[in-house]
């Protein structure tokens, strides 16, 4: 029997679900991307993210997560046109932190990115590899994946309508094993591509948001402004 993080209804639940970051608390811009360009991965997608809190589901103060859209999403190979409309996007969001998958061509698409903007924050990271120490998962992505799922379930997502039909496919379709040591597998990229569902890029824009180590920095007064219309960018675009 094949074994999935989410159902159908639970991701469904979080899109255009109620707000999970709170009036009186602090949250910062996130935009997550990860990179194709004709190598590995087939589209480079940047999702917009509102960010509040740290840890797990056991952390008295859970990352929550709210997206609000998806600026690019594009099988172009084009890769100095995509940083640019990253740079546009993000240069609108005050202390936005863009963090990049740099697996593959991602490392070089990070390179360019700073060097073409040099003051935005911009973190590089990986699904891949194994987990040092590990205690629950396998893998950087199997963290990200299952820690993910179990904030969607616990109503600590809130997944806008933006390609809302890709994210659900993408949601319900994420086989999950243990291995020999009872730690969490999630199976590689090329393989989840091979599924009826499709290449994960539009989940793991989401997932990304959940990597230990990966933070925000506020936005100054979001704790008096939190819940108040996130102003999108003019030239956010979904493709």
């Amino acid at each position: 029997m094949n074994k999935y993080l989410l159902t159908r209804e639970e991701i469904e639940k979080a899109i255009d679900g109620p707000p999970v970051i709170r009036h009186d608390e602090r949250w910062g811009h996130m935009l997550t991307v990860v990179v194709a360009a004709g190598v590995g991965r087939y589209c480079t997608v940047a999702t917009h993210l509102l960010v509040a809190g740290e840890g797990n589901r056991t952390h008295p103060d859970r990352r929550r997560v709210e997206k609000v859209g998806v600026p690019v999403f594009s099988d172009s190979e084009n890769l100095r046109g995509l940083i640019h409309q990253v740079i546009d996007y993000a240069m609108d969001l005050p202390n936005v932190t863009v963090a990049i998958d740099t697996s593959g061509i991602g490392i070089h698409f990070l390179k360019q990115l700073q060097e073409l903007a040099p003051g935005l924050r911009v973190r590089g990271v990986q699904f891949g590899g194994v987990i040092r120490h590990a205690k629950r998962y396998h893998t950087p992505r199997a963290q990200a994946y299952v820690e993910a799922a179990e904030a969607i379930r616990d109503g600590a997502v809130r997944l806008c309508s933006a390609m809302g039909d890709a994210i659900s496919r993408q949601g319900r379709a994420l086989p999950y094993s243990f291995d020999e040591n009872g730690l969490y597998r999630i199976p590689p990229y090329a393989q989840m591509c091979a599924q009826p569902a499709g290449p994960p890029d539009l989940w793991d824009t989401v997932a990304m948001a959940f990597l230990d180590g990966v933070t925000v920095t506020p936005v100054p007064g979001s704790e008096c402004v939190g819940r108040a219309p996130v102003q999108v960018p003019p030239k956010a675009h979904t493709q």
